[in-house]
């Protein structure tokens, strides 16, 4: 899904009401199959705040990916943000280009669908200037534009936000590479663009955590504001993640997540916009009853189950609950509800 660089074509989207799904699980998490992240523009391996390990790109780790760039006059070049305030991996580093680069990942990715998550600090690059990066971002020999025209810079959604992460979920198909080329815009020739990428992750999925089981007849996804009309997600189709949230709780951050580095924002005060009256965040503060193992507890972690909007067991009142995104008027969103 390509998103353009003017964001003034957003509209707002309102859900009124979020129930609480209390699905049975089974006893384990995912343990994925493949599980690389990149923190582009360093020499060495480093291990973040959370005891993942990043990949530098500048060291030899032909096994795992594969740095490729066209014979340039204007290569590509490592470097580090010019102000570091608060910064953490992979954030310290980053790789930018005035020319198109590619990361190439091996076909020891199997057959399943991957997330796939771009990490950019928006910052001064050396004389670098964040207005000036705007770039495109496709997979796989142009299959996919995942970003278009894209100014990380514009993406900021309140003035405390300093960074951006652009999550995807794509198939590899099998004996395929997977290839992310970055190409910066350049039909303005009066400015000089680049492109820039400070982290990316590439972490495998279940096969049917969000595309369609089609051998499964009561599987299938819901159009936001349809007649309830029923749609498969085919895994021929690239999906991007716009937004993934906790009710009624903390954020959940990737390291507890259920294997997926999913990360999981709290509603309040980013989404929350009216209450009436005004509801309380519940935690039920037990553990899952797990029955008939329908549904894996990898779905999400166990603690967005347990917490939720809530106005007690009495209520005499109407009341609403309103939380408030935005979206691009120009796709169609699907909505999760937890």
């Amino acid at each position: 899904m390509a998103n353009s660089i003017n964001k003034k074509l957003y509209t707002k989207i309102t859900l009124l009401s979020l129930f609480l799904l209390l699905c049975p699980l089974v006893a384990n998490s995912y343990n994925p199959i493949y599980n690389l992240a990149i923190n582009c523009g360093s020499s060495t391996n480093t291990t973040s705040l959370d005891n993942r390990i990043w990949i530098g790109d500048n060291i030899d780790n032909i096994n795992l990916f594969s740095f490729i760039e066209p014979k340039t006059t204007n290569p590509s070049f490592k470097t580090s943000p010019n102000s570091l305030s608060n910064t953490q991996i992979p954030f310290t580093t980053a790789r930018v280009s005035l020319s198109n680069f590619t990361y190439s990942f091996s076909n020891i990715i199997t057959n399943s669908p991957v997330f796939i998550r771009l990490h950019f600090y928006p910052t001064l690059y050396q004389n670098f200037e964040p207005t000036n990066a705007v770039f495109s971002v496709k997979v796989n020999n142009n299959n996919f534009s995942l970003l278009k025209n894209f100014n990380p810079s514009l993406w900021l959604n309140d003035a405390n936000e300093e960074k951006i992460t652009k999550e995807y979920c794509i198939q590899i198909k099998q004996n395929e590479n997977l290839n992310i080329t970055f190409i910066p815009n350049n039909i303005n020739t009066s400015n000089v663009y680049y492109a820039f990428i400070n982290g990316i992750e590439v972490v495998s999925m279940p096969s049917f955590l969000y595309y369609t089981n089609l051998d499964d007849t009561n599987y299938h996804f819901k159009f936001i504001g349809s007649d309830n009309t029923e749609y498969q997600i085919r895994n021929d189709k690239a999906l991007e993640m716009v937004y993934r949230v906790n009710v009624g709780a903390n954020q959940v951050p990737p390291s507890n997540d259920t294997g997926m580095f999913r990360d999981w924002k709290n509603d309040f005060p980013l989404y929350l916009e009216k209450e009436y009256p005004l509801s309380v965040s519940s935690d039920f503060g037990e553990h899952l009853n797990y029955l008939k193992n329908t549904v894996p507890n990898y779905t999400a972690p166990e603690v967005v189950y347990l917490t939720a909007r809530s106005y007690g067991m009495n209520v005499t009142v109407d009341y609403n609950v309103t939380w408030n995104f935005e979206v691009d008027s120009n796709f169609t969103y699907m909505k999760m509800l937890m």
